[in-house]
């Protein structure tokens, strides 16, 4: 595991481990269903949150990669991470923020693995999920 990935990972389950609301840990009593197999909406919300995440630490770091994208509002884009991932912890039984954590890190390894093209046309959707979230 590379060093850039393991910081993309502690940033996204960073922002989920320290905003989400306070749960004892336990094992899951259910599990979230890979983002490909989740519903339209779902998947679209989970896919958008970590992409955008990834965006905005690109943004944050300087990356040349990410002058091809809209400025992330972090704040917003937190807040979207957030929520989307509460809501399916909720959804599916899930207490354990641990197996949020590999969750998310293993949906991330999938979203970056992406030719770019195909992570380009994700962006414009994802811009305009976060502009209508109600945050």
């Amino acid at each position: 595991m590379t060093r850039s990935f393991r910081l993309t990972s502690l940033l996204l389950t960073g922002a989920l481990l320290a905003s989400a609301p306070s749960l004892h840990a336990h094992e899951p009593d259910g599990a979230i269903p890979p983002i490909a197999e989740l519903p339209l909406q779902k998947a679209a919300s989970a896919r958008c949150a970590i992409t955008l995440a990834l965006i905005a630490r690109w943004q944050n770091d300087g990356a040349e990669r990410a002058a091809a994208y809209p400025a992330i509002d972090t704040l917003r884009g937190r807040e979207f991470f957030v929520r989307t991932f509460s809501r399916l912890m909720d959804e599916y039984g899930i207490a354990d923020r641990s197996y949020v954590a590999e969750y998310v890190l293993e949906e991330t390894q999938k979203i970056e693995a992406m030719e770019r093209k195909d992570f380009d046309a994700l962006v414009p959707a994802c811009n305009l999920l976060l502009e209508t979230a109600q945050l």
